[in-house]
């Protein structure tokens, strides 16, 4: 209970008061469990890059005038969270559109130890987008189809907590397409060590469906030997990353 909740509390005094103290003390008992468990289906989704840095998992912020903002507390307080989820690292927003067609996809990242770390983002799409960190626009284009790496936006991360935000209006025509990949300082795939990425907190079973709706299914059959069965091999793939707790 915050200090603002029991100012507004009442003193308790003497033994006409005793049959409230029970009835409070026993509203305390029952509600602290429930705001444990709730408190305990949300928790930070990490992200990671594909093996060729693309990342796939993005939070959505529907409003698009203010790139910085990412809302981590359970609704009301903030609106339910939203995540887009792409197998292959092309990021379909035509589902996404607004009212006015604009939308921000956020990732947070957060740079641990002391030192510095520079990183790279390069992304392509159709129609304007824009790269923002920290509510700082870092570089922007604009295209009438997607083009991978169109865009090259250098990261210059200090240690704490930072937002990198992704913005974009749909194209006049045509698929609403975006594709990002984080490189490190040597432009492999990834942030570099000491720095994570993630969606934001989430409760259970947002996290466990955007890991599912991450992986991508690879199958391939080979023909039958010597009479016996037909053999099915099913790979499982993460071209473009996914989320993890």
């Amino acid at each position: 209970m915050s200090n603002e909740q029991r100012a507004r509390n009442p003193r308790f005094h003497g033994p006409r008061s005793r049959a409230s103290f029970v009835s409070v003390t026993l509203l305390a008992l029952l509600w602290a469990p429930t705001v444990r468990a709730q408190d305990a289906t949300r928790a930070r989704a990490s992200v990671d890059a594909g093996a060729e840095g693309l990342v796939g998992t993005w939070r959505v912020l529907r409003d698009a005038s203010t790139p910085a903002a990412l809302c981590d507390e359970a609704p009301p307080r903030c609106a339910a969270a939203e995540v887009l989820v792409s197998d292959d690292g092309v990021l379909r927003l035509d589902s996404l559109a607004s009212a006015t067609g604009r939308v921000s996809l956020a990732l947070q990242l957060e740079v641990a130890g002391r030192a510095s770390v520079r990183a790279h983002l390069f992304v392509g799409g159709s129609g304007a987008f824009s790269v923002w960190l920290d509510g700082r626009e870092l570089a922007h284009g604009a295209a009438p189809e997607l083009r991978a790496d169109d865009v090259h936006a250098p990261l210059d991360l200090t240690p704490g907590a930072h937002v990198l935000t992704l913005r974009a209006e749909r194209p006049e025509r045509d698929e609403w397409q975006l594709q990002a990949r984080l490189l490190d300082a040597d432009f492999g795939p990834g942030l570099g060590p000491g720095v994570t990425a993630s969606v934001g907190a989430l409760d259970a079973a947002l996290t466990a469906s955007a890991a599912v709706r991450a992986v991508r299914v690879r199958e391939s059959r080979a023909a039958a030997v010597d009479g016996g069965a037909l053999v099915v091999e099913v790979a499982l793939d993460r071209p473009a990353g996914g989320v993890m707790r």
